[in-house]
């Protein structure tokens, strides 16, 4: 999965059970827990929380995205004994529209 910095971004997980997750987060020299038992956890609660729009859904989301959030996702259910969940998010520099044209038409005419 990729991202733009400043973005926000869901990375889903449905669980059978309907039972706690645990979100980690691993770079190449650490693991974090992001979510244990389906709580964020403090360092985390300020920029990712938990979609729970269903009982089986737990989907992470993370808000105004840093090139510090890329690494592996990985969402646990019921301690290793259910669905597990891996995600790879990449992260971009900033979106910046002075980039981007934009062509807007009106009937023939080129505006």
């Amino acid at each position: 999965m990729e991202s733009c910095t400043g973005g926000n971004i869901t990375l889903p997980c449905y669980t059978a059970k309907r039972i706690g997750v645990d979100w980690r987060y691993k770079t190449n020299s650490s693991t974090h827990y992001v979510v244990a038992s389906s709580f964020v956890q403090k360092d985390f609660k300020d920029r990712f929380d938990l979609n729970r729009t269903t009982k089986a859904q737990h989907s992470l989301v993370i808000s105004d995205v840093r090139l510090d959030d890329q690494g592996l996702y990985i969402c646990i259910e019921d301690a290793g004994l259910g669905v597990r969940r891996e995600y790879q998010l990449t992260v971009h520099g900033q979106f910046s529209y002075a980039n981007t044209q934009l062509r807007i038409y009106n009937n023939t005419q080129s505006i």
